[in-house]
């Protein structure tokens, strides 16, 4: 058989200009931790003169600046934020890749290499542990601090920081930078003698071998040779995998490969040890094509070690013998023969001639369409139901119609993949679940203009809910009738019935009987369930709009929030689903007696029922996405009332999305929640107005989900090559033994780590790891099937200072925040907090140990590549995934903060984040808008962001206005003092309303009337280009975005001063304190303490 033309031309890359990157160390002279007081500034520091005898330092040449030395000591020279200090480490390491080859690989096996520098041992003497800020290039000898000695004051201006602007490699300390980073470009392969930009940092990959990191970021990009130097480093092994990755402006898209009937060519390595040809899930072919199953009994989320196959796709780094026509596979060694038709002739370097014509062998990242083999089914077109909830309680919330408007309004802009294609159905519920014939029997026809309304079906019995209609009865692909059904969804279920029980008994509110008292409760768990057992055949994406959790039928839950338990370790039983913990443990016990027990058992059914209905979404291909708010913002008591009790109504809104987020986690959807109201109705019948803040965050939100690519029965496989063996995912999803991960859909900004660890199997010296990961999906619009395949090589170190040296921050970040979310879900929160600083220090102190022992004691020494670890692991604490509650929480001192609902909220968000969206969450980027004539520049002129150094009260003005970007939301912070002319330029009026103060109060931007205004919306824009998209969502209000005024008191502003990590707040330390902390833990372990 011949090889097919080629489907996508490779284009041909030139070989990069060496480039390298001095990696060094940074260090600063800290003695035990002292507390700085909120919103303080620190002092300048007075430094003291020499001790008698000490060498005297010359002072700092231009460029240089002095940073505060250990206690006896002058200051010494530092480079001025340039990433360069005074010493470097040299830039070879163990294992440092070769000169890349003509076609930008590194030269086959067999051929001659340079060896690596020093011989593979560690570097000599003064190589080794880079520079110290505060240490000049030899010490006097001379007594240091202990930690007990007083502490000293830091500046915290020379302390790491994130920095994103241009010549930023994704570290630096702070400073401010103009407007978006430039980007820079990176070349997968060919650049692969140091570690990658950081996702924060604008650039463009250039795939030459490598995958683009947007798809696959290492946590270290020197792999460790052996199991005990990783256990030295104490760093996680770990890829950060993101397989759908919408590709920056400038990159390629991921070539797409079709060999027809041929199908993708794999190695034939088949069943050996331990491998067994079953199936998994709802395809039996999935493990045929994937990998086999093994028993493994490690617990959830833990997968077998190496199972005696391969069968990985062919790809840019193996190695073709025999005149090209045999090929050795990369993952296992396995030497395969080519089929007939497919030889090539091979050049000087060992590579087909025609690689640059065929992007499977020149591109470390490519789509292969598969054909039947590879499905069980016909490939499903997108399919989307959306469940409304109708009940009074989500009147009140403004769900009803407020969803209505964004379903009607995507509908229109024809949002949905798939087009005209897709098809749509919609169910309402409250007490009882309600399908809606718009099959081939109904005319359709809008309210008003003639149109009759659908037929309504009632599925009465929620305790065994089932479908009332078949699917092709309620789920059509002609929008015209489904926008005609939105149009009359008000009259059919809520319409004037909520006025009163009386009007709702028989009236136009009463159109199914229901008594009003009885529309209160929510049957949203048995909604889910019908719908799911619509789509048995068909899989599909499922909507839930709820403002309650299902109060009536199958999987009704109790109101279980009690405040006595925030601040306990009972805590975690409120963020975690009833009945136990999503990864299959929890440490927290029901108590004892006949009344816990039983109680214990009821909720033991209910865990399992979700657990199961989960299960059974998952295997029908149905993913599950939750939007769910408050009817009202929780009360809070009185500070001089009595402390509330177990059924306080301080607490009538729990929502128990600790549970709910079971079948989202298990269906690889998504988790919205909004605290608070999303719309207000002027009347009963009337259309929503947009006075809530929540309203365009929800719009937005709503949007973005509607419209953004999916890939359908998803199941992803990592295949890792001699010496490594895939450990387990951190992920949500159906885990199975058999190293897979099973998603019903995943989407672009979907991410989940995979850990790794030494299988006993050798690894030669000098040789290079691979990773390949295999994704098979439907593609979303099209029904395609086909398998995404992501290659990675990494080199490997001997010595531990490589593998510091190359270690990826804000991969690193990401696994320890996706570890924490995942010993939350079974562990008391303090003892996580306690694990994640432990963690950090681990690091910091194997690095100060093995790379810097002859630094002195009182300086913390931080790692080039980790220097921001402690930045962002107290922002990860100070979040509302491991914020702690105080005991009294919730008593006499308010709500607690934050609540069990934000924080399973969050922490189901943080899972499938990747490391860009994670970091911005936790440590928001502070920018000052310049040019408004006002603030730290006195005239107007171009307006544009200043970076401000770091995220603190004291880098905000009274006469400023200020952009707090944290990702998911934004602030517009306007300063106290802000003339009347910068006011009216924003917001077409001349001061702050006077109800600034209130929960309720919306300020929009006048982008229709103020150039002004106008251009802090395009800033905005750019800011938030790439992964974000919805910002222009009509109705003058900037979605996602909050306007708090300075000096307001209103809940928006307590929030944003919440944001604001570097200072000290409520339970926790500043990032100055912080930063002693961790090195006083440092030092007590080199004392031996």
């Amino acid at each position: 058989m011949a090889l097919p033309p080629p489907s996508t031309p490779a284009s041909t890359l030139p070989a990069p200009p060496p480039r390298s990157r001095p990696a060094s160390s940074i260090g600063i002279g800290l003695g035990a931790p002292s507390p700085v007081p909120t919103g303080a500034s620190l002092p300048p520091r007075a430094y003291p003169s020499a001790p008698s005898g000490a060498m005297s330092m010359p002072p700092p040449p231009p460029g240089m600046h002095t940073v505060a030395g250990p206690e006896g000591y002058s200051s010494y020279p530092h480079a001025a934020h340039n990433g360069v200090y005074n010493a470097k480490v040299p830039g070879g390491m163990p294992g440092a890749p070769p000169a890349p080859s003509p076609y930008g690989l590194p030269p086959p096996h067999g051929s001659s290499q340079p060896p690596p520098p020093w011989g593979g041992y560690p570097p000599p003497p003064g190589h080794e542990q880079g520079n110290r800020l505060n240490a000049p290039p030899s010490l006097p000898p001379g007594p240091y601090p202990s930690p007990s000695t007083p502490a000293q004051r830091v500046d915290p201006a020379q302390i790491p920081r994130p920095a994103d602007g241009p010549g930023s490699e994704g570290g630096g300390e702070g400073g401010r930078e103009g407007g978006p980073p430039m980007p820079l470009t990176y070349r997968t392969l060919s650049n692969g003698e140091k570690a990658p930009p950081a996702s924060t940092r604008s650039f463009i990959a250039l795939d030459d071998g490598n995958c683009s990191p947007r798809f696959m970021r290492a946590t270290t990009y020197y792999v460790p040779l052996t199991a005990e130097v990783a256990a030295q480093t104490k760093l996680p092994l770990a890829v950060l995998c993101r397989p759908l990755a919408t590709p920056a402006r400038g990159e390629y898209p991921v070539p797409t490969v079709d060999y027809g009937d041929m199908g993708p060519l794999r190695c034939s390595r088949w069943v050996g040890e331990g491998g067994s040809g079953l199936g998994i899930g709802i395809n039996p072919g999935f493990a045929l094509r994937c990998g086999g199953i093994e028993k493994s009994s490690q617990g959830p989320g833990v997968v077998s070690g190496r199972t005696g196959r391969c069968k990985a796709y062919i790809n840019c780094f193996v190695t073709f013998l025999e005149q090209g026509n045999k090929w050795s596979c990369n993952i296992c060694g396995l030497i395969n023969d080519l089929p007939r038709g497919f030889e090539c002739q091979l050049d000087s370097y060992g590579y087909r001639r025609d690689r640059d014509l065929r992007p499977e062998f020149s591109r470390g990242s490519v789509d292969w369409v598969v054909g039947a083999d590879y499905c069980v089914r016909p490939p499903q077109l997108p399919l989307y139901v959306f469940c409304l909830d109708v009940s009074e309680t989500a009147v009140e919330a403004g769900l009803p119609l407020i969803a209505l408007e964004g379903l009607r309004d995507a509908i229109k802009a024809n949002l949905l993949p798939g087009g005209d294609k897709a098809r749509v159905g919609l169910v309402t519920f409250a007490n009882r679940v309600q399908f809606y014939g718009v099959g081939a029997g109904w005319e359709g026809g809008k309210v008003g203009e003639g149109g009759s309304p659908p037929s309504v079906h009632v599925m009465g019995d929620v305790d065994d809910p089932f479908s009332a209609l078949p699917p092709d009865q309620w789920i059509v692909a002609d929008k015209a009738k489904f926008l005609a059904l939105l149009d009359h969804i008000p009259a059919l279920t809520f319409g004037a019935g909520m006025a009163g029980p009386d009007a709702a008994g028989g009236g136009s509110g009463g159109t199914f009987g229901y008594p009003g008292r009885e529309l209160e409760e929510s049957a949203s768990a048995a909604a889910v369930e019908a719908v799911g057992d619509a789509l048995a055949t068909l899989g599909g994406r499922v909507f839930l709009f709820t403002a309650s959790r299902p109060t009536r039928g199958a999987g009704a839950l109790r109101l279980r929030a009690d405040p006595r338990d925030y601040g306990s370790e009972r805590e975690n039983a409120l963020y975690c689903p009833v009945g136990g913990s999503i990864v299959g443990k929890s440490s927290v016990s029901s108590g004892t007696g006949p009344a816990a027990v039983a109680k214990a058992k009821d909720d033991k059914a209910l865990g399992d029922y979700y657990q199961r209905l989960g299960s059974v979404l998952a295997g029908r291909q149905v993913c599950l996405d939750i939007f769910i708010c408050h009817a009202a913002p929780p009360s809070v008591p009185s500070s001089t009332g009595p402390s509330p009790g177990p059924s306080s109504s301080a607490f009538p809104n729990f929502l128990d999305l600790g549970t709910l987020g079971t079948l989202t986690h298990m269906t690889a959807g998504r988790l919205h929640y909004f605290p608070g109201p999303v719309a207000s109705l002027t009347s009963p019948a009337a259309t929503a107005s947009l006075p809530s803040s929540l309203t365009p965050t929800f719009l937005t939100a709503l949007r973005n989900a509607l419209a953004s690519p999916l890939a359908q029965e998803a199941v992803m496989k990592i295949r890792t090559s001699v010496g490594l063996s895939l450990k387990h995912y951190v992920a949500p999803g159906i885990i199975h033994p058999s190293e897979e991960l099973e998603l019903a859909a995943l989407d672009p900004s979907q991410s989940f780590v995979a850990e790794f660890l030494h299988d006993g199997e050798k690894i030669k010296e000098g040789s290079r790891v691979y990773l390949q990961l295999a994704l098979l999906y439907t593609q979303g619009g099209t029904g395609q099937r086909m398998v995404r395949v992501h290659n990675l090589q990494l080199p490997t170190a001997s010595a531990v200072s490589g593998v510091f040296r190359y270690a990826d921050m804000e991969a690193i970040y990401a696994t320890l925040v996706k570890q924490a979310v995942w010993q939350a879900w079974s562990e008391p929160l303090v003892r996580v907090r306690e694990q994640l600083t432990r963690a950090c220090v681990d690091m910091l102190y194997q690095y100060r140990q093995l790379c810097a022992a002859s630094s002195p004691p009182g300086q913390l020494i931080l790692p080039e590549s980790l220097k921001l670890l402690p930045l962002y692991a107290l922002a990860l604490l100070k979040s509302d995934a491991l914020r702690v509650n105080p005991p009294e929480a919730g008593r006499a001192h308010g709500l607690p903060d934050p609540t069990a609902d934000v924080r399973a909220a969050t922490l189901h968000a943080f899972l499938s984040a990747p490391a860009k969206h994670l970091v911005h969450m936790t440590y928001p980027r502070l920018y000052e808008v310049a040019g408004l004539g006002g603030g730290r520049d006195d005239t107007a002129g171009s307006m544009g962001l200043l970076r401000l150094n770091g995220c603190s009260a004291e880098s905000l003005v009274d006469d400023g206005v200020f952009l707090l970007d944290a990702w998911n939301q934004t602030y517009l912070y306007v300063g106290r003092d802000v003339g009347t002319g910068v006011w009216t330029g924003l917001f077409n009026r001349a001061a702050p309303p006077e109800n600034a103060h209130e929960a309720g109060c919306t300020l929009a931007l006048a982008v229709e009337t103020s150039d002004m205004a106008g251009r802090v919306l395009e800033l905005l824009e750019e800011l938030c280009e790439g992964d974000r998209s919805g910002y222009g969502v009509g109705k003058g209000v900037v979605p996602a975005m909050q306007v708090v005024v300075a000096g307001s008191g209103s809940p928006s502003e307590a929030h944003f001063i919440k944001m604001l990590v570097d200072d000290r707040q409520k339970n926790e330390q500043s990032y100055v304190e912080y930063l002693c902390l961790v090195h006083k833990q440092i030092q007590n372990r080199l004392a031996g303490r």
